[in-house]
């Protein structure tokens, strides 16, 4: 009874590693129900022009669609993605749809601050889109991100980037210095939905929105459509009150979903 009411409070949705599921993308437009969504990248399996326009309705899910790369995305979908009018943040700022970049910083209307990442690994067009992953990040590229975030995180609420391990000893050093203000880090590339906070910081991971992909339909084990919600508040500042996440099974469309209070 002590609790504050979320239902006036604003949402944002979080969903990643659609890869090519085009089915699944009115779900995502339902969930966002107008609002903002997130998207931390695997959008596509290589980002090649084709699969750019088999999934490019995608953008008008969010208002604003929000983008960062993930490994399996492309310089070619980031651009295809801009011109499109999605938000497409990297580490040097918003990719304009001539190539260029503008501000590291991203403000929704509502004064909510965004700033992106974009992965190490994303595959490029001059190589013919080759898949360039590899399973850890190597130490030079945790500490670029580490440096980075660093840079950014008193001027930001969100950052927003693809693979949780780049991530690792960026968490460490907010654990020994948390930041004055609450910051959330939004994730994808694990497929399974999550949740981890320590003092300043929250970390969500939706899951996959794409349920693993089209390459994932015959697998005998299916994974989990994922999808996140977070409610929060922007006035007088930001801070997260409650991560909603729901996992579909995409044989049996039963759906389970747990609400999680951040503000507590």
């Amino acid at each position: 009874a002590g609790r504050a009411s979320l239902l006036e409070a604003p949402r944002l949705t979080v969903a990643s590693d659609l890869h090519n599921n085009a089915l699944t993308i009115p779900i995502l437009e339902r969930s966002a129900g107008g609002g903002p969504v997130l998207f931390p990248g695997d959008l596509t399996d290589r980002g090649s022009p084709l699969e750019t326009r088999v999934v490019r309705r995608v953008v008008r899910t969010g208002r604003p669609f929000v983008f960062v790369s993930g490994n399996h995305d492309s310089d070619t979908l980031e651009r295809d993605l801009a011109r499109a009018g999605a938000v497409v943040l990297t580490e040097e700022g918003r990719l304009n749809p001539d190539g260029s970049h503008g501000d590291v910083v991203y403000e929704l209307d509502d004064g909510l601050r965004i700033a992106g990442y974009s992965d190490p690994f994303e595959r490029r067009s001059t190589e013919d889109y080759a898949d360039r992953f590899e399973p850890d990040p190597r130490p030079a590229m945790q500490d670029a991100f580490t440096s980075w975030m660093r840079s950014v995180q008193d001027r930001v609420d969100v950052i927003m980037v693809h693979e949780p391990k780049l991530i690792e000893p960026a968490l460490a050093v907010l654990n020994d210095d948390p930041p004055s203000r609450p910051l959330m880090l939004v994730v994808g590339h694990t497929h399974r939905a999550d949740l981890e906070t320590q003092p300043g910081v929250t970390v969500v991971n939706g899951g996959s929105i794409g349920g693993g992909g089209t390459g994932n339909l015959a697998e005998r084990e299916t994974t989990d459509v994922g999808i996140a919600r977070v409610v929060y508040t922007a006035e007088p500042s930001f801070r997260p009150l409650a991560a909603d996440l729901v996992s579909i099974d995409p044989g049996s469309g039963s759906a389970t979903a747990r609400r999680e209070r951040l503000d507590e």
